[in-house]
C-alpha cells in the first residue's frame, strides 16, 4: 500500500485527453500534475502499524520516524493530526531524514500544518534532494522549471535534477525527462532519447501523455516504432511490411 503524504496540487495544464489523442492531433500533450501524480514514497515500513512505527522511531529510525509523521499528515490508519504530524518530521528532518525532509516540503508547499511557503517548500526539498532522495530531485525540478518558490524559471537547471530522479526510476520524472528532449527544454532535441524515456515510464504501466508523445514521434518519423510497443501505435505503412 503507498503511504501518500499532504497533496501537492499543482494546476494541470490543459491535458490533452483520450478522445483529442483519438482525433490525431499534432500537439504536443503538455506537461502537468494532478492530484494522481501527488507524491509517495513506497518502503518496507508501509504495512507496519502505529505502535509498531512508533516503537522504532523511539529506538532511533529516522525512516520510521519520517514514516510515522506521514501517517499523521494523511490520517492513514491514525487519527489526523497535523500538529503533531510537523513535529515529528521536524525531528526527523533535523537530524538529517531525506523523507522527513520531503514531506515537510509537501506541507510548506500545501500550506498543511504549517504557512504556506514555496520558498520553505524548495529548501526542504534542496536539503532532500542532496542526499539522492528521488522524489526529492523529482518535485525540485518541476519547481525550478515552473520558476516557483522564488527561482526564475529553468529548464536547463531542472533536467539534472530529472535526470538523477529518472535513473532512480521515478516514473514522474522519467516522463518530463522525455518531454524535455522531445521539446529541446533545457536540452539539446533528441527524439530517440525522448522515446527512451517514454518507454521507461510505460514499461510501469499505462500513461496518456507518455504513449500520446511517442505516437507523435513514431507518426512524425522522428523514431521507428518497436516491438514493446503498442500496436496501435504501428504506422499503417509497417504494418503492410
Amino acid at each position: 500500500m503507498n503511504l501518500r503524504w499532504l497533496s501537492i496540487c499543482f494546476v494541470a495544464v490543459a491535458l490533452t485527453s483520450c478522445k483529442a489523442a483519438s482525433r490525431g492531433t499534432d500537439e504536443i500533450a503538455p506537461y502537468g500534475l494532478s492530484a494522481q501524480n501527488t507524491p509517495y514514497v513506497e518502503n518496507e515500513l508501509a504495512e507496519l502499524t502505529i505502535v509498531e512505527l512508533e516503537q522504532r522511531a523511539a529506538a532511533g529510525d529516522t525512516v520510521a520516524q519520517a514514516e510515522l509523521g506521514a501517517r499523521y499528515g494523511k490520517g492513514e490508519t491514525v487519527e489526523q493530526d497535523l500538529e503533531k504530524a510537523i513535529e515529528i518530521l521536524r525531528d526527523a528532518a533535523t537530524k538529517g531524514e531525506p523523507a522527513a525532509e520531503f514531506y515537510l516540503g509537501t506541507a510548506y508547499y500545501s500550506g498543511l500544518g504549517v504557512p504556506h511557503s514555496q520558498v520553505e517548500a524548495v529548501m526542504w526539498f534542496q536539503k532532500a534532494s542532496s542526499k539522492g532522495y528521488a522524489p526529492a530531485q523529482y518535485w525540485l525540478a518541476v519547481l525550478i522549471k515552473d520558476g516557483r518558490g522564488g527561482i526564475s524559471p529553468n529548464w536547463e537547471a531542472a533536467v539534472p535534477l530529472l535526470w538523477k530522479s529518472a535513473t532512480q526510476g521515478h516514473r514522474n520524472a522519467e516522463f518530463l525527462l522525455g518531454y524535455a528532449y522531445q521539446m529541446g527544454a533545457g536540452v539539446e532535441k533528441n527524439p530517440a532519447a525522448a522515446a527512451y524515456w517514454y518507454r521507461r515510464t510505460l514499461s510501469k504501466g499505462y500513461n496518456i501523455r507518455a504513449e500520446f508523445n511517442l505516437a507523435l514521434l513514431i507518426k512524425e518519423g522522428s523514431v521507428e516504432w518497436q516491438s514493446g510497443d503498442r500496436e496501435a501505435l504501428k504506422p499503417l505503412s509497417a504494418e503492410k511490411r
